[in-house]
Formats: C-alpha cells, sequence, structure tokens
C-alpha cells in the first residue's frame, strides 16, 4: 500500500512539473536562449533574435536570428523558423530538434586578410602537435559524421536559402529555391552564380538509417559539365561532371569504414598542376574501400577504378607513423590494348589521340616510402605486352625523327627558332662524326645505362625520389636520354603530371617497338639540346668554345661539355676571371672520367694528365671575360648540385 501512495506521488509530481513547464515554457525557453547567447559571447559572436516563443505545445517559433562575429561581417541571417522539439530533452535543457521549417536562410562567408567571418571556429582548436585515440584521424571524421547524423534525423524543409563565399582568389553564389528533407528522402536543386554565369544542379539522396547507406544523385539539368561549387581554390582541383550517382556506406568499429560506389559521367578535373587544359574522363567508376584510423588513412586493396572499360586494381596508404610513410598500387590485368588507350583521359596524351593497336597490355606500379629511411624507397613500374604492335599512330608519328625535322628550340615556352635536324642542315653533326669522348661523357653524366635499359632507369629515379624528399623540394630528375628526347621533340615543356604520363607512354612505345635506334637517339639529342646562350646542337657548341669540329674534341673539353647540360645558360660562371675552370669541378672530372674507365669506354692512357682545365678559343671567351652580365650569379654549390652522375 506504501507503495502505491509513493508510485503515486512521484506520478503526481512529475505531473506537476510537466504542467509547471508547459506553462512555462516560454520563460524556459528565453533562459535557455539566453545561455546558448552566453556562449556565443565568449566567442566573441553576438546571437540575436526579434522574437523567440512557443507556437503550440513543441514548436518554437524564431523570427529574424542573426549570429555576426564581433568586428566583422554578418555570418547566418534566418528571416523565420519553426523548430519542433523533444520534450523530453527539452526539461533536460539539451533540446534535440525533430523538425525545421526555415524561410529565407542567408549564409556569407567571407575568408579575407581583413575580412574573415569564421575566425572564430578555429580559436579552440584542439592542438594536434601529439597524435592519439582522442584526436586522431578516425575520432576527427566520426565527430564530423556524428554532427551529419544528427542532422539526419530532424526533417527539414527550407526555402529560399541563399549561400555566398569569398576569399582572395574565388567568389561564389549559391541558390536554393527549396531543400526537402523528410528522413527517407532528399531532394533539391541549387542555382550556382560565378561572375554573372549560372548553372544549375539536381540533387537526390536516399537513406537507409539502420545499415547507413546512403544512395544519391547528382546530375545537371541541361546534361552540361557543372563544376562543384567552393573548390575553386588554387590548392583544390576544379571538379566537374555531367552526372554523378552511387550509393555511401558507413561503418565505425575501431577504425572508419566508408565504402564507395561512385559513377560518374563526363568528369573534368582542371589543376595547373595536372594539365594546361580540362583532364576529361567521360566514362568513370570508383568501387572501393577507404579506411580511416588513428595515424593512418587507405584505400583498401580490392578497391577498383574503371575508366570507360579498362579497369585496375587500386591500393594506397598514408600513415603518420616514423615521419610519414606512403604506399601506393596499381594492378591492371591483361586488358586489349586497344580498350587501354581509348580509356586514356582527353586533355593528356594528345599526341595518342586517335591510335590503333592490336594484343594485349597489363600494367603494375609498386611505391613505398617510409619517411624515417626515404633511401630506401620502393618504386617498382612495368607496362607488360603481349602480342603488341601498332597498327595506326595517333595525331603524332614517333618514329618521324629517324628522317630530317624541324626542331622548336625554346627558351621556356618562348620559340627561339627551328632546327633543321638532318644532314641538310650545316650546323647538324652525324653520329658518326662526333668524338667518342663527348658521346660517353654525356652517357655517364646523364643515362649511363641508355644503351642497355628500355627507356626507364629505376635506380635513378628511386635516387630522384630519395633526394628530393629529403631536401623537400624538386633538387634531382630522374630523366633519362630517351625521356628528355621525348619531351623536346614532341612534348610542351610544361611541368604537369599530364606531360610527364604522356612522355612516359611514348617512351616506352618508341623502346618497346623498335621505333628508333638507340644510336639514332642520342645523334639527335647532341644535336638538339641546349649548350649555351642560344646554342643548340654539338655542331655549333664545338665551335662556340673552342672553334673546332665535334670530332676534334678531347676528353678534358668533352667533360667539361656535360658538366654544363643541367645548366648551359650559366656556363660562364663555371669559369673563374682569368678564364680557367673553378676548383669545385676537380672532383667532376676525376668522378666522370673513373665512371668512363670503369665501363672501358676509356683507357688509362686517355686519362694521363687529365685536369680540370680548358682553353676556350672560341666567342665562349668573350662571354667569360666580360665584367657584367645580366644572368643573375647562381652560387658555385648550385652548380655543384647540378653535377649529378646517372648510372
Amino acid at each position: 500500500m506504501i507503495f502505491k501512495k509513493i508510485a503515486w506521488s512521484l506520478l503526481a509530481l512529475v505531473l506537476v512539473v510537466c504542467i509547471t513547464a508547459v506553462l512555462m515554457r516560454n520563460t524556459l525557453l528565453q533562459w535557455g536562449f539566453e545561455k546558448i547567447q552566453e556562449r556565443a559571447r565568449k566567442k566573441n559572436v553576438s546571437l540575436t533574435v526579434s522574437e523567440i516563443d512557443f507556437k503550440g505545445l513543441k514548436t518554437i517559433s524564431i523570427n529574424n536570428l542573426s549570429v555576426k562575429p564581433d568586428s566583422s561581417d554578418t555570418l547566418l541571417v534566418i528571416k523565420k523558423a519553426d523548430v519542433t522539439i523533444s520534450w523530453l530533452t527539452f526539461l533536460k535543457l539539451e533540446p534535440v530538434i525533430n523538425k525545421l521549417d526555415a524561410d529565407s536562410v542567408i549564409l556569407t562567408i567571407y575568408r579575407l586578410q581583413n575580412r574573415n567571418n569564421i575566425a572564430f571556429l578555429n580559436s579552440h582548436k584542439t592542438d594536434t602537435t601529439q597524435i592519439n585515440t582522442a584526436n586522431g584521424y578516425n575520432h576527427k571524421i566520426s565527430g564530423i559524421a556524428n554532427r551529419v547524423f544528427k542532422l539526419l534525423d530532424v526533417a527539414t524543409t527550407i526555402n529560399n536559402l541563399y549561400l555566398s563565399y569569398a576569399d582572395s582568389t574565388y567568389n561564389q553564389t549559391i541558390i536554393v529555391p527549396s531543400f526537402v528533407y523528410d528522413l527517407k528522402q532528399l531532394q533539391t536543386c541549387a542555382l550556382l552564380k560565378t561572375q554573372n554565369k549560372f548553372d544549375t544542379l539536381f540533387v537526390s539522396a536516399q537513406v537507409e538509417k539502420e545499415g547507413k547507406v546512403y544512395h544519391y544523385n547528382i546530375s545537371h539539368p541541361a546534361g552540361g559539365k557543372t563544376y562543384l561549387p567552393i573548390l575553386k581554390q588554387e590548392k583544390f582541383p576544379k571538379l566537374g561532371f555531367k552526372s554523378i550517382s552511387g550509393k555511401l556506406t558507413y561503418n565505425y568499429l575501431n577504425d572508419i569504414e566508408l565504402g564507395i560506389d561512385a559513377q560518374i559521367a563526363d568528369l573534368h578535373i582542371n589543376h595547373w598542376r595536372l594539365s594546361e587544359s580540362d583532364v576529361v574522363m567521360p566514362q568513370t567508376q570508383f568501387i572501393g574501400t577507404i579506411k580511416i584510423g588513428v595515424q593512418n588513412l587507405s584505400i583498401d586493396s580490392t578497391s577498383v577504378l574503371k575508366l570507360n572499360n579498362a579497369q585496375a586494381m587500386l591500393y594506397a596508404n598514408f600513415s603518420k607513423a616514423e615521419k610519414n610513410s606512403y604506399a601506393f598500387k596499381i594492378t591492371m590485368e591483361p586488358t586489349q590494348a586497344d580498350t587501354f588507350f581509348k580509356a586514356l583521359p582527353l586533355g593528356m596524351f594528345n599526341t595518342l589521340r586517335g591510335i590503333k593497336t592490336k594484343g594485349t597490355l597489363s600494367f603494375n606500379l609498386n611505391f613505398e616510402l617510409n619517411g624515417s629511411k626515404p633511401d630506401d624507397v620502393k618504386f617498382e613500374a612495368s607496362l607488360q605486352k603481349k602480342n603488341f604492335s601498332i597498327i595506326n599512330f595517333g595525331a603524332e608519328y614517333y618514329g618521324r625523327i629517324n628522317q630530317t625535322f624541324l626542331f622548336d628550340a625554346l627558351d621556356g615556352d618562348r620559340l627561339v627558332r627551328q632546327l633543321t635536324v638532318g644532314p641538310e642542315s650545316n650546323t647538324f653533326t652525324p653520329f658518326a662524326d662526333i668524338s667518342s669522348y663527348l658521346k660517353y661523357a654525356v652517357l655517364t653524366s646523364e643515362d649511363g645505362s641508355f644503351m642497355y635499359h628500355h627507356g626507364f632507369n629505376e635506380d635513378a629515379f628511386r635516387q630522384s625520389i630519395a633526394t628530393n624528399y629529403k631536401q623537400g623540394r624538386f633538387a634531382r630528375g630522374g630523366s633519362t636520354i630517351t625521356m628528355q628526347l621525348v619531351k623536346n621533340c614532341f612534348l610542351s615543356r610544361d611541368k604537369t603530371v599530364s606531360r610527364k604520363a604522356e612522355e612516359a607512354l611514348i617512351v616506352w612505345l618508341i623502346e618497346n617497338c623498335g621505333l628508333v635506334s638507340k644510336e639514332r637517339m642520342l645523334e639527335v639529342y647532341l644535336n638538339v639540346i641546349e649548350w649555351g646562350p642560344d646554342v643548340y646542337g654539338i655542331g655549333e657548341a664545338a665551335g662556340f668554345y673552342f672553334a673546332k669540329q665535334p670530332k676534334d674534341l678531347t676528353l678534358a673539353e668533352s667533360i667539361f661539355l656535360a658538366s654544363i647540360i643541367p645548366h648551359p645558360k650559366y656556363f660562364k660562371y663555371s669559369f673563374s676571371q682569368d678564364a680557367t675552370l673553378k676548383p669545385f669541378l676537380t672532383s667532376y672530372y676525376k668522378l666522370l672520367s673513373n665512371k668512363m674507365l670503369g665501363r672501358n669506354w676509356i683507357t688509362d692512357a686517355d686519362t694521363v694528365g687529365l685536369t680540370a682545365n680548358v682553353i676556350l678559343t672560341g666567342p665562349a671567351k668573350n662571354f667569360v671575360l666580360q665584367a657584367t652580365d645580366s644572368l643573375p650569379m647562381p652560387a658555385d654549390s648550385i652548380l655543384q648540385q647540378d653535377l649529378q652522375i646517372v648510372d
């Protein structure tokens, strides 16, 4: 009996509390809003409304809400919003929103040097200098995901949503006339305005909450190309597409696993590091899993990337452990060669456009770098052929350099002049008429295994990766003579991923299909490379420096000429004011001659009396003796760094 009385008393107390809360709900609401305002003020943000009160029992009506950081522009304005809450959480003073209806929402973001209205969001960032389970990658992403999941528990309707963004390089306005999400489906469209140009995106999605599976579709109504908004800053690539659809799954135990199935039609990627123009992939699909741990990010090895009808398995991993470590693998099983070439993205491989082939190709790439042991870098790449042959070349016939051809001598992007590479030119020097000393000195300094490899020197490339990583800059190249020749004869000089990828594929075709002999490649190379100011080819170089024919060059003269290939315009700074070579070249002469001797390219007799000394007898002497020069003088240490021996 006593328990019944206690139970009825508790029930009565609860009823009294609930009735009191209902009767005093506006007072509680005002008190709670003032607490929120206090929190905002601690972050130097003003949060104001013209009116906030209950409309009915569970719906809070808000008019003219404004969020404005102190001494900055207004960040957010909401003209009118109705928020439906859970009473149970309201009594805990931690109200959970069940439904949101808003009208005329204006979000304006400025990220300018003297005009930044989101700086307050970074004012209380956690110190991430020490990685632990509290601030690992998985913890950070799960925090973001949990916020998103909370939003997905709110049925939302927004009419007239305006978003604008501006930084020092870019500005954009996004207008969303209607945004509707009913906990199962999302439907909206967005008008994108950039510099008075309008574009439209339609977005739809379906949510399976229990399995955390999200189906999505984003498309352009006119079937054209739409660039994703906001990502047009210099450090981000511009991403555009006709449509993208698929599904996303989310799973979080110890690590986060994001399952991604994305099908993209007419994907456009634009970035100055990638290509000078848009890179376009007509049909792209990625099916795989991205894993996010405490210290690592990875793409699971079962992931597949499809470009048109060609596909490859991908694996990638980045870890913060041991000064950062990186791994990347691509595996393409035997694929019809024509399928492979047709899958190459537009905007890249332009000289290959239209090529027709037969046979099969397979590709493997394996890259691993441990930041604490960069010299142990692993890099292996191979493109294997079977019954492969070229039926028709595309936009460029790479075998044309077997005959006389015109070569564009460039200074950066500026055309200096055109050279005729062949016996019709009085400065062209046939292979047989070039001093053996010069041939072997250049081979030793630029590409010691040129006569034996198939266009690529993986050891030199590994050394290049290690050196560049340790110095934190591009300090050493890994290009073979074939690669340099392809770049000079067939491609632009831009430093983009697109150019390097096309260069590598052309090199493979030339070397593996026997399009040009090694002897002819070296002959062309020696006749077109720059050797000084407006000096191209060994015929001009021998006369400019020594007033003699290429066949008469001595070993000392040949080693000097090899030493200036990396910096031909700065040749004069290899000399002292009395026109003698500077001391730093002594070790280079010794190293290069010993390498040549070890390969039996010269004899012991050739090295007798060899010193780092040459006598300039051509026009170059006047350049050296000039007191001033318009070119900035590099330090001897910079010149010395360029004196690499590539085995």
